[in-house]
């Protein structure tokens, strides 16, 4: 999904940044300072929401070097809705 989206803003470069803008290009600039934004606030969002995830699975689970390689065969299947497992942030 992050390349075909990445993909995307070639596409939509084209309609954004037209000829008849120049030579200032202001339509174009302020989108891409808004996408800017937008991302930058999702990042600090995401960062802060997976921090804090982190830490409600420390409280509620033990440490993931504690669990046996039985423990973790059995909860392969969740993912990372597993216990033992912690987002890198």
């Amino acid at each position: 999904m992050h390349v075909g989206f990445g993909n995307l803003g070639g596409v939509i470069a084209g309609f954004l940044y037209r000829a008849k803008d120049k030579p200032m290009y202001y339509p174009g600039h302020d989108t891409l300072i808004a996408t800017e934004t937008m991302s930058l606030v999702l990042c600090v969002f995401m960062t802060l929401y997976l921090r804090r995830e982190n830490v409600r699975r420390d409280r509620e689970h033990k440490a993931p070097s504690e669990y046996t390689t039985e423990e973790r065969l059995l909860e392969r299947e969740k993912g990372d809705g597993a216990s033992y497992f912690r987002y890198t942030i």
